[in-house]
Formats: C-alpha cells, structure tokens, sequence
C-alpha cells in the first residue's frame, strides 16, 4: 500500500505515478490518502493519466482507501 496522507499536491501525484510506473499492467494498488485536496486531485490525475479508480472507501481515521487499477504501460 502507498501511503500519501501526509503528502501535500503535487508530490501525492508524482508518488503515485511513480507507482503506477512500476506495476503491470492490470494490477491493482491500494493508496492511502487524506481528505481535501489529494482526495480531489488525485483521483482526477489518475483517470487523466488512463487507469482507473476502482473503488474509494472512508476509513475511520478520516482517510480514503482508493483502489486503482493501472490500465496501459
């Protein structure tokens, strides 16, 4: 799991990039991050960049849990 929550925009993007750069393609990642700005934005860039978000839970310490799934090289 990538944890971003105590990142600040544009790192949060560059990390998970960073990531998704490194995975096959098809293969799903957990990435943890803080509500505000990052949960707004990186989602977004995501989809921007051609992957998908699966799936985004609310987790009792008031992250999000987002499923992302990497959909091209």
């Amino acid at each position: 799991m990538l944890d971003i929550s105590n990142e600040v925009c544009p790192i949060t993007f560059v990390k998970v990039k960073i990531l998704l750069e490194k995975m096959s393609t098809g293969s799903v990642a957990k990435i943890l991050v803080k509500k505000g700005e990052a949960l707004k934005n990186v989602p977004k860039s995501i989809e921007e960049d051609g992957h998908s978000v699966l799936k985004k839970t609310k987790r009792e310490d008031n992250n999000y849990l987002l499923l992302v799934k990497k959909n091209k090289q």
